[in-house]
């Protein structure tokens, strides 16, 4: 299950152009007003028509769907249109802060109208029609370039790619994955957004050929750099104003850096205190005093720590009262650990690309009194 499955559960099924046609002939014939927007896929630059990209933009209309009377409806090539009824303009200005974030620095799309547009039924319902009949069926996915080795990233490369990224606009890079949090009646509600660069994708369009993970000294350098540029995006005062609640995937170190500090300080009053900063265990207990020092630095700004990515192995070796963080992500596997600590709180993070795996973690997650979910592609 998806991050926008969640909120499409509690809405009608997906349909296509046939269900969309006729909804429209129903809000002409009723007179009973409602909204759409249509994704136009085929207006994306081709190469963000990957099936990752594409669900990309699929999840930031999700907000749309959990409004009154929200259906989605599938078209040809990766063209989806949302219909709501009533007034959910702030679902709509997040969502298409969400699109302007996803594609900026695109010059293709230099207004984010010409790849998502809205429309009122039933009068402009014929309009909606003709536009996704226009809409024509693009590429699912560019073929790959065959790479018959993988270079191991040396000092060299590593240069090189901190000089390409200097010169480059990370925010085609800036991936989100929500945290969900059971609430009444199994019910889910968005907890926070993690935020994070996709250094896989970076690796391939910046320095193809490399394995950027396979020196872990130099990997946590470019992670260091990649910090250093996340924060001084999100640290945009129009970012962080339209922000919810959100985490970040950073060093111990970057918790001292002058980034991190101006970062703080454009923080906004609402986000004060919302706040959670990502941490590999690896990391901390490469410095554990290091992690300490940055522990308290950052609590008392009101940020709560978690440590991610924690195996079921992994978990049962550290010590969760001398790490004292607000937070535990723990992966999700065949085999658990039954015995759980009351603290810190656990988020389980789990695959979602089998229904099967989902409702095993579910099923887990509520006999353990897990109330934050966070599904992987």
């Amino acid at each position: 299950m998806t991050d926008e499955d969640f909120v499409l559960a509690v809405s009608p099924g997906r349909a296509g152009p046939a269900g969309l046609a006729d909804l429209v002939q129903e809000c002409t014939r009723s007179g009973v007003p409602r909204s759409a927007l249509l994704l136009s896929a085929h207006r994306m630059p081709a190469d963000l028509m990957r099936p990752h990209h594409l669900r990309l933009a699929h999840q930031a209309l999700a907000p749309l769907a959990s409004a009154d009377r929200g259906q989605v409806f599938d078209l040809p090539g990766g063209s989806r249109v949302v219909t709501w009824r009533g007034d959910a303009d702030p679902l709509l200005v997040h969502v298409l802060a969400t699109l302007t974030h996803l594609f900026a620095g695109e010059p293709a799309i230099a207004d984010i109208t010409t790849l998502a547009k809205v429309y009122a039924l039933p009068h402009q319902g014929q309009q909606l029609l003709a536009a996704v009949r226009a809409t024509t069926p693009g590429p699912a996915e560019l073929p790959r370039k065959t790479i018959k080795t993988v270079e191991k990233l040396d000092p060299t490369s590593l240069q090189n790619l901190e000089q390409a990224l200097a010169q480059v606009n990370v925010t085609r890079f800036a991936r989100h994955r929500r945290v969900w949090r059971v609430v009444q009646d199994s019910r889910l509600e968005i907890a926070w957004d993690k935020r994070f660069l996709s250094i896989p994708e970076l690796t391939d369009s910046l320095l193809p050929g490399y394995d950027a993970t396979a020196d872990p000294w130099l990997f946590r350098r470019l992670t260091r750099t990649l910090d250093r540029r996340l924060l001084s995006l999100l640290g945009a005062p129009d970012e962080l104003r339209a922000c919810g609640p959100f985490s970040l995937d950073l060093n111990v170190s970057t918790m001292l850096s002058p980034e991190f500090l101006r970062f703080d300080a454009a923080l906004p009053s609402h986000l004060r205190g919302k706040l959670v900063i990502d941490l590999l265990a690896a990391d901390i207990l490469a410095d554990p005093a290091g992690y300490i020092f940055a522990r308290g630095f950052v609590r008392a700004r009101n940020y709560r720590i978690m440590i991610r990515e924690v195996s079921a192995a992994l978990f049962t070796a550290l010590d969760f009262k001398a790490l004292d963080p607000d937070l535990v992500e723990l992966e999700f596997a065949s085999q658990m650990p039954e015995n759980l600590p009351q603290r810190p709180e656990l988020v389980l993070a789990y695959s979602n690309n089998s229904g099967a795996i989902d409702q095993a973690a579910r099923v887990y997650a509520a006999a353990h009194a897990i109330r934050l979910l966070t599904p992987r592609d």
